[in-house]
Order: C-alpha cells, then sequence, then structure tokens
C-alpha cells in the first residue's frame, strides 16, 4: 500500500465523517435514523480498512511528545516508532523553558531530570529525517504537532513537512458516540480508549514511547476489526 493509497483513504474517511456528522445533526433527537447507522457502519468498516493499510505502510510512523505545557509546549520527551511499531527514536530533551509543575504530574519529568540531555538543536536533524514526507500518526495530533512547532519556533528551526493523521478523531468516529454541546463526536483519552478495546488499563500512561506504542496496538486492533 502506498503513501498515496493511505492518504486517499484519510480523504474518503474525512467525507464519510462529515456526512454522517451531517444526517446526525437532521435527526437529533431522539434518535438516529436506519440510514445513520448504516453509515456508521460504513465509516467502522472504513477506519478498519485505513487501519490495515496504514500498518502495511513503510511510509507511516507513529509519534508521541511529553511537553513542558499546554499553552505553550515545548518537548521533553519524544518517541517515533516505524510502521512495524518498531523504536526509531526515544529520547528526553532539555527544553529552554520552565517544565509547570501540572505537566510534570502527567509524566513524571523535572527540570533537572534533563540536565545532562541533549537540546532540540542537537537532536532536530535527526528528528527532520525521520518525519520528512512521512505520513504520522498521533493521539490528539492537534496537540503534538503545536508542541513540534512549538519547540521548532522556540530554537529558530524548521518544522519537518509530513502528513499528521489524528488518531483520536478516527477513533471517535469509530465508537460514534455523539457530544450533543460540541456538536461532533465525543473525543476519548487513550486510556478509555485502550481499556474499552480491551487492550488493559493503562491509567499511568505518561512515557512518550509507550503512548506512541499504545497508539499502534490500537491501530492493530481497529484493522482487526
Amino acid at each position: 500500500m502506498t503513501l498515496g493509497l493511505v492518504l486517499t483513504a484519510v480523504i474518503v474517511l474525512i467525507f464519510l465523517y462529515a456526512a454522517y456528522k451531517a444526517r446526525g445533526k437532521q435527526t437529533r433527537p431522539p434518535q438516529r435514523s436506519q440510514s445513520v447507522k448504516s453509515t456508521h457502519a460504513d465509516i467502522r468498516e472504513d477506519v478498519a480498512k485505513l487501519a490495515r493499510a496504514l500498518l502495511s505502510d513503510t511510509g507511516v510512523v507513529y509519534l508521541d511528545a511529553e511537553t513542558t505545557d499546554i499553552n505553550k509546549p515545548e518537548i521533553v520527551e519524544l518517541a517515533i516508532l516505524n510502521f512495524e511499531g518498531k523504536t526509531l527514536f526515544n529520547q528526553r530533551i532539555n527544553p529552554a523553558t520552565p517544565i509547570r509543575t501540572a505537566a510534570t504530574e502527567v509524566h513524571g519529568i523535572k527540570k533537572r531530570d534533563l540536565k545532562n540531555c541533549p537540546t532540540w538543536p542537537d537532536v532536530h536533524k535527526q528528528v527532520d529525517r525521520l518525519l520528512l514526507g512521512k505520513t504520522v500518526i498521533i493521539y490528539n495530533a492537534d496537540f503534538d504537532v503545536k508542541a513540534l512547532k512549538t519547540t521548532c519556533d522556540i530554537h529558530g528551526l524548521r518544522l519537518p513537512r509530513f502528513k499528521d493523521v489524528c488518531l483520536m478523531k478516527i477513533y471517535a468516529s469509530y465508537v460514534g458516540e455523539w457530544n450533543e454541546y460540541r456538536e461532533d463526536f465525543k473525543w476519548h483519552k487513550l486510556t478509555k480508549a485502550l481499556r474499552d478495546c480491551g487492550l488493559g488499563d493503562q491509567s499511568q500512561i505518561h512515557r512518550a514511547e509507550d503512548d506512541a506504542r499504545h497508539v499502534y496496538q490500537l491501530v492493530q486492533y481497529l484493522a482487526a476489526q
């Protein structure tokens, strides 16, 4: 399966996702029509097809980052896995900005833990080489892509060019739970997704390599459906 075909599958999924959302709005409340249910079944089937394509595409990598903050996130730990789930990069990184207490409570990393670690300029070329031209699978891609961009901006470096695919949004369409307030599919934390799919109770997830591998495992699960 080529990168082009994977991206085509992503585009098809997006159109189905939009169609389901539109029909969902027309049929609520109190209950969706049979046609909407059929559309959701189609989406689940297309999610499975997309997942199978991702697993066979050598141009795919899986990424997760831990950061200093939510609002202006600088990367303190980054992991990248190849399309077979093998680790290509797993490194703690010494940031230029402080690590907020709330972030440390999530990943357990403190500034003093990173004093002997490389800085972002030290690893940028390697990260660029691993991501350039790839399809990058991320759970909550908006945040991790923001972290990559923020980190590059802080150090005056170029963000690698790649195609990001948000598994969180894809999984949300697969589950099909509707959020009335947001008028969109309900997003699920990775911990809940893993638990609901029988992949274990990962209530203490906070390491980049572990999270990236769990994203790969979730794609494997979806491909088997």
